[in-house]
């Protein structure tokens, strides 16, 4: 039996940044996940994977309460897969079977795809999930914390 190394980094040509901070109000950690490149099923599913991939790797080490998908840089036009990648990054960690919230900050590059997605496939308001800015979408992210706070 021969085994092959395998390298995530190299699954494809998608570059990722993540950072954490704990919200002041609500005390919850947030995960910030900042995707670039292609992730079109034309591409093939391999940015995809290595996008899931490095969600749920950065959201183990996280545990975090809610997270903030930084798409902007991220050209995205079809494919059902990145359904996929929403709803891990919104499975709850803590509780299984749960969501925690999840806001992207979105382009040109992507909106278009994404509410197509989020309406079409996901049956889900995009006004819930995208964002034009990064300040949009952190607001969007403490109010629906505290909200769940309050509960």
């Amino acid at each position: 039996m021969n085994f092959e190394s395998v390298d995530i980094s190299k699954l494809s040509a998608i570059k990722s940044r993540f950072a954490s901070a704990k919200d002041d109000v609500t005390d919850s950690m947030i995960l910030l996940a900042t995707f670039q490149g292609d992730a079109d099923d034309s591409v093939g599913q391999n940015s995809l994977c290595h996008i899931r991939a490095l969600l749920a790797a950065n959201r183990i080490v996280v545990e975090p309460y809610a997270v903030i998908l930084d798409l902007k840089d991220l050209k995205y036009e079809w494919g059902d897969e990145m359904a996929d990648v929403l709803n891990d990054a919104g499975s709850d960690p803590y509780e299984p079977g749960e969501t925690i919230p999840v806001a992207i900050v979105t382009s040109s590059l992507n909106r278009k795809g994404l509410t197509s997605l989020l309406v079409d496939e996901m049956s889900e308001p995009p006004e819930d999930w995208l964002f034009n800015s990064f300040e949009k979408a952190v607001a969007s992210i403490q109010h629906r914390l505290k909200l769940k706070q309050d509960k």
